[in-house]
């Protein structure tokens, strides 16, 4: 800590000690003075005279990847910026201020240009909606408890189950299956994070903690956003980032060097590609798929698979209330059918092929553990989230609580009723593995083909087959780490939940969970 630091945070504590000195007698520090009630887009705020603010969970931040509470006070009381007149008791605002203040945004800056700074963050409403995805934790630990996860996630576990057991495949979950979808327009935190998390599993299986999956949200926060460009370009300007840039910023290697492999299938001709490319699944792991061009086709797709998704969780419902009120056993009729696309064709419009999959004696036993661990974990998020509560009640006045949120199925679309997450633009998967077979051509003789499976963030449509063919026409491009990973070096907070969701930057739903600050992951 610098001296100047340890100067602040000696002030703010002898301040704290005697909140009510003559010095500090009209808003001490640690003191959030709202006795009067003040206007703003929320209605009336007031919370009782001096409500002491003790840290970031008080007021509804993570403190993750934020500088010690009390400089941070210290700092905000130097400038006085709660007093100027862009409405700080808005507590969306006043949030922001915190967050923007624990990064220590613009420190090096005069007091006055850093509140102007500061202002542009929270005054217009666009930016302020970008911010606050970043300064208050989504509520993707609450993703286990929605109707449907569970399915959800079953598709991802038994497809990959059945599909990689056959001995022409390669890949697939060397570890426990996980799905992390997104709820907003960015897909790279998700396929970065996942791509990671797997690539650690490929080169440390012995070690567990590094095989934990990543936290998406906290990851995003961390890395995604640096420095005070990097926020000033993802809030004010709506910049995102490459999936490239943020995987290599996990993984502490150079996004343009030598450390990454690059297969472009969208050059003229593929020629020994596809081949090379099963090779790497062999033998270095898993792929970073970006720059995937995003058709019509490919979204109808995905929409149709919504809507089929949709229908069959209904049609399994009236079966479980028809078999309740017969008292009869969970049947087949209890299980959602099993099925993906496959796409391959030479053209970026090329429709995908539904392929089924049966259940079998093995899924069925894999889709029974899954259920008993799916059940576990819910269980320990309904107990932490209680936790949650009490402690919220405890030192959070009602005023300043953030309202709590039904639990509604995700919205596979993010943002938009017309386009699944992704939009019309570049998308970024992981490839999982890969899968050969040997075709007649059109003069009957026998040749190797290669297809790919991805995975993909969308909830309507998490796995993915494609031909190079297909890859080709929608000019993806494919990176593999050269070399092992090693130990981590810097921080990588983890979160081994089965299923998670992520609202990390656009935002899906327009709500905040109650309480989903104070613990993130861990269960």
């Amino acid at each position: 800590m610098s001296k100047d630091d340890a100067g602040l945070r000696r002030d703010a504590k002898k301040q704290r000690l005697n909140p009510l000195s003559p010095s500090t007698a009209s808003t001490p520090p640690g003191v959030l003075d709202v006795s009067s009630s003040c206007s703003s887009s929320f209605g009336t705020v007031s919370t009782p005279p001096n409500q002491r603010i003790q840290n970031y969970e008080a007021i509804g931040l993570s403190p993750g990847s934020l500088k010690d509470f009390d400089v941070v006070q210290a700092k905000i009381d130097e400038d006085g910026i709660l007093n100027e007149t862009f409405d700080p008791q808005n507590p969306l605002v006043f949030r922001c201020i915190y967050f923007l203040y624990g990064r220590q945004y613009a420190w090096n800056d005069t007091r006055d240009m850093r509140v102007e700074k500061i202002r542009q963050f929270v005054e217009d409403e666009e930016s302020r909606d970008r911010l606050r995805y970043i300064a208050c934790p989504d509520t993707g630990h609450l993703a286990m408890s929605k109707e449907g996860a569970f399915e959800m996630y079953c598709r991802v576990a038994l497809i990959a189950e059945h599909f990689f057991r056959d001995e022409n495949a390669r890949g697939g979950f060397r570890q426990e299956s996980f799905a992390r979808f997104q709820r907003s327009a960015n897909c790279y935190v998700p396929a970065s994070c996942v791509w990671c998390t797997l690539q650690r599993q490929h080169d440390q299986p012995e070690n567990e903690e590094a095989c934990k999956p990543l936290d998406v949200a906290q990851m995003g926060r961390k890395y995604a956003i640096e420095t005070d460009e990097d926020l000033e370009n993802r809030v004010l300007h709506n910049k995102g980032m490459s999936a490239l840039a943020f995987a290599s910023k996990l993984v502490g290697r150079e996004p343009n060097g030598s450390d990454w492999v690059l297969f472009n299938f969208g050059r003229k001709k593929l020629l020994g590609l596809p081949k090379d490319v099963w090779d790497h699944v062999e033998s270095v792991g898993y792929g970073l798929v970006t720059n995937f061009h995003v058709s019509k086709a490919f979204k109808e797709a995905a929409k149709n698979e919504e809507k089929e998704f949709e229908k069959a969780m209904e049609e399994k419902k009236a079966n479980e209330s028809t078999r309740k009120s017969r008292k009869k056993k969970a049947g087949k009729t209890d299980q959602l059918p099993l099925r993906y696309l496959k796409f391959d064709g030479c053209s970026i419009d090329t429709k995908g092929e539904v392929v089924e999959v049966d259940y079998d004696e093995e899924l069925n036993k894999k889709q029974k553990e899954l259920r008993l661990r799916w059940e576990k974990q819910v269980g320990n998020i309904e107990k932490k989230e209680e936790e949650r509560r009490k402690k919220q009640k405890e030192i959070i006045p009602d005023k300043w609580r953030p309202p709590t949120v039904p639990l509604t199925p995700p919205n596979p679309n993010g943002n938009s009723d017309d386009d699944p997450p992704g939009g019309s633009g570049m998308h970024a998967m992981v490839l999982l593995g890969a899968y050969k077979e040997y075709k007649k051509d059109a003069h009957g003789k026998l040749r190797l083909h290669f297809y790919f499976m991805l995975l993909n963030s969308w909830h309507s449509m998490p796995l993915v087959l494609v031909s190079p063919e297909y890859l080709q026409a929608c000019k993806a491009k494919v990176y593999f780490l050269d070399g092992k990973l090693g130990d981590p070096t810097h921080g990588l907070e983890r979160d081994d939940r089965l299923f998670g969701e992520t609202s990390f930057f656009d935002g899906g739903d327009d709500q905040e969970a109650s309480a989903s600050f104070f613990l993130t992951g861990d269960y």
